[in-house]
């Protein structure tokens, strides 16, 4: 700790007159090699996001349809499940959506008794 203080102290101390001499005596020459082929184009990434705006969207349907159904309205319970699994149609196999999924159908098949 000691010794970075003291190396700030002669840097902040010393530092202008390594500034004078570069002055004095000029910077080495710096050589660029040039670029070799054609440039490529820095990728652009304007659609990247759209895959999460897709399940977020799908999500939206399901949630739709739990609503729907406990709201007791049957056929757009119905109207919107088929909507989302046209959109997802191995949605049964997805970890987080199968629970949900079996849930809405146990509640329709409740309410079609």
């Amino acid at each position: 700790m000691l010794g970075g203080f003291l190396l700030l102290l002669f840097w902040v101390t010393f530092e202008p007159f390594f500034r004078n001499r570069t002055r004095i005596y000029g910077r080495a020459p710096v050589s660029l090699p040039e670029p070799a082929g054609a440039e490529v184009p820095a990728p652009v990434y304007q659609r990247i996001l759209v895959p999460l705006n897709v399940v977020q969207a799908d999500l939206a349907v399901l949630s739709g349809a739990e609503l729907a159904a406990k709201l007791g309205r049957k056929d757009d319970a119905k109207a919107r499940l088929a909507a989302f699994r046209k959109a997802w149609p191995d949605a049964e196999h997805v970890g987080f959506v199968t629970a949900r999924l079996k849930t809405l159908d146990a509640a329709l098949a409740a309410s079609s008794r």
